[in-house]
């Protein structure tokens, strides 16, 4: 069985290939892992911005815009442009097996 860094690695090398160079990807971070015993499989989360998207709204009316300085407006930018992926990785092979959106709420 693989351990959790070479199924993150893999994930990692997979999702790149897989999107770049259509989709630029940035700031590319590792936000869970799990493992299934079950299915003997590594379940991780990756997220990334995707530059073209950042910082392209305007700054019209937000809620609470006006409490603009108790916040960190550049981080919450961020997480409104970044996307999660997850990924299945078998843990024998250490090849994805699939790779799904990820919805946070």
């Amino acid at each position: 069985m693989i351990p959790p860094k070479e199924a993150v690695s893999n994930a990692k090398k997979y999702l790149r290939e897989i999107l770049e160079p259509e989709e630029e990807i940035s700031d590319l971070r590792l936000e869970e892992v799990e493992f299934k015993e079950t299915d003997k499989q590594w379940l991780i989360t990756l997220g990334y911005l995707r530059p073209h998207y950042a910082k392209t709204k305007t700054d019209e009316y937000r809620p609470f815009n006006a409490f603009r300085g108790l916040f960190n407006e550049e981080k919450q930018e961020d997480n409104e442009n970044r996307i999660y992926k997850r990924l299945v990785v078998d843990a024998e092979s250490g090849n994805v097996k699939s790779m799904l959106i990820r919805e946070v709420h």
